[in-house]
């Protein structure tokens, strides 16, 4: 038995999948995942004469499978991009040990200026650094240029108390006292 509209929903899942320009693999794999499970239980359930729910059964099961899966995707591609910049800021770092390779190397002291310059590192050194540079034949223009590059300290928010509010002086005011209420005759069966 030949249902020609089957084909109809598969050429219009398809398309619709094609033409979505999905951004993230959570959602390519939710479309595909969807098309390919639809397309899949509407040919599985039109060999029971019940297409139409084949087609809602494979379309869901489809839907959280590729979800599941585009989901792990964006999951490695994020931890790979923190590598990547973890490993870009490692790199861009230096050491006193590193100068010290540069100049036993015979690297050029404008050279390691420039590489101290261009460093994301703050050098604080210490007497026994300097020391330790000097012996390790650094050059003093080398020492100096890091003595120069301070490390990068973030600002601290400062809070600003609001101003006081004007202070008003009330003088006292004297108020007699309440006079005492007096009651003549009977109440309620008590003199």
């Amino acid at each position: 038995m030949c249902r020609p509209w089957i084909g109809t929903v598969i050429a219009a899942i398809g398309i619709s999948v094609l033409g979505s320009g999905c951004q993230t693999a959570t959602e390519n794999g939710l479309l595909g995942g969807a098309a390919l499970g639809t397309a899949a239980g509407a040919l599985i359930g039109s060999q029971t004469a019940d297409a139409g729910k084949g087609a809602l059964i494979g379309g869901a099961l489809g839907t959280i499978a590729g979800g599941l899966t585009g989901a792990a995707i964006d999951r490695a591609e994020d931890r790979g991009a923190a590598k990547a910049i973890a490993a870009q800021q490692a790199a861009s770092t230096m050491s006193v040990a590193d100068v010290v390779n540069l100049a036993q190397a015979g690297v050029s002291e404008e050279t390691i200026i420039s590489s101290v310059r261009a460093s994301s590192t703050g050098f604080q050194l210490t007497a026994a650094d300097i020391v330790y540079l000097h012996n390790s034949n650094v050059s003093d223009r080398v020492i100096q240029a890091m003595m120069d590059k301070r490390p990068v300290v973030a600002a601290r928010p400062v809070y600003v108390a609001p101003p006081p509010g004007p202070v008003y002086v009330v003088e006292p005011v004297y108020c007699p006292p309440p006079r005492p209420a007096v009651y003549f005759g009977y109440r309620g069966g008590c003199w």
